[in-house]
């Protein structure tokens, strides 16, 4: 019984990376709340998951306000430039769903191709954010590109992003039930299961293992 409470238990481990991700989802939702400041939330988001995977870091908290504050100019203007394709993307699933253009193929393609390019590049902003120094247009250049040279990786990264939106819309009573999760661990966690399938592509673009250095384009 002694050694399961051990700190280097595994149980002890797992208990204690829980906790870290409650701190951490909570910081992230506390700092989204102004709306403008979520991409540098989400940033710092992944900025600590990073540190985590890879066993750095000091404190949650002291690495994720660092973090947030050192990109918040950056990240905060690619949140604003994501705003324009998003509303675009929003726009064009109304209109589908509204029926304003006549039900074929063509016209549903024609919307929701839009949406899934959307969410494939977005879902490597913030955390190529986190992980390289580039610029905006380089950050967006790469996560365009990125996002289909490794389709497998994003697939799975796109689906655990919509996660919410996809229980809540094909099982509502289970994403009710699962609310307070999602409250208190899902945006880190998801960040956390990102994380570990994405620094196996970002690790093929550290030029000479520099895991801070511009990515190679």
């Amino acid at each position: 019984m002694n050694r399961l409470f051990n700190l280097d238990s595994p149980v002890m481990v797992i208990l204690s990376r829980v906790a870290d991700l409650v701190i951490l989802n909570l910081a992230w939702l506390v700092f989204c709340l102004p709306v403008v400041t979520i991409g540098a939330s989400t940033t710092a988001l992944y900025r600590v998951t990073l540190n985590m995977a890879d066993d750095r870091g000091s404190s949650v908290l002291r690495d994720f306000w660092e973090a947030f504050r050192s990109n918040f100019k950056k990240s905060t203007l690619l949140f604003l430039i994501l705003l324009v394709p998003l509303a675009a993307v929003v726009l064009d699933l109304w209109i589908l769903l509204g029926g304003a253009l006549p039900a074929s193929v063509f016209s549903s393609v024609l919307c929701i191709l839009p949406a899934v390019v959307f969410v494939f590049a977005a879902s490597y902003v913030y955390p190529l954010s986190a992980q390289f120094e580039n610029t905006l247009v380089g950050t967006l250049k790469n996560a365009f590109f990125m996002s289909f040279a490794h389709l497998p990786v994003t697939l799975a990264v796109s689906v655990l992003n919509l996660l919410p939106a996809i229980l809540f819309f094909f099982w509502p009573t289970g994403f009710w039930y699962s609310l307070i999760v999602w409250f208190l661990l899902g945006g880190a966690l998801v960040a956390y299961t990102n994380t570990l399938l994405l620094r196996k592509v970002f690790r093929k673009y550290f030029p000479k293992e520099d895991s801070s250095a511009e990515p190679e384009e």
